[in-house]
């Protein structure tokens, strides 16, 4: 099995992992639409795990403010 790891450079693969989100959180868990996507994704680095030519999983990191 080989998967590779990376950062989502393109449209394409940041699409695709917006789209796996809202399958898992939205579909297949039933979450509201509009908990995922959010406004959060705008300023995240997304990562994503292919496999295949598909996007198997995805991550997404932001920097927050320091809490106080």
């Amino acid at each position: 099995m080989n998967i590779e790891y990376k950062k989502a450079d393109t449209r394409a693969e940041y699409t695709d992992a917006l789209r796996l989100r809202v399958e898992v959180f939205i579909i297949e868990q039933g979450c509201q639409p509009g908990w995922e996507p959010d406004e959060e994704d705008a300023t995240a680095q997304h990562y994503i795990a292919i496999q295949d030519n598909s996007v198997i999983a995805t991550a997404r990191a932001r920097q927050t403010a320091p809490a106080e």
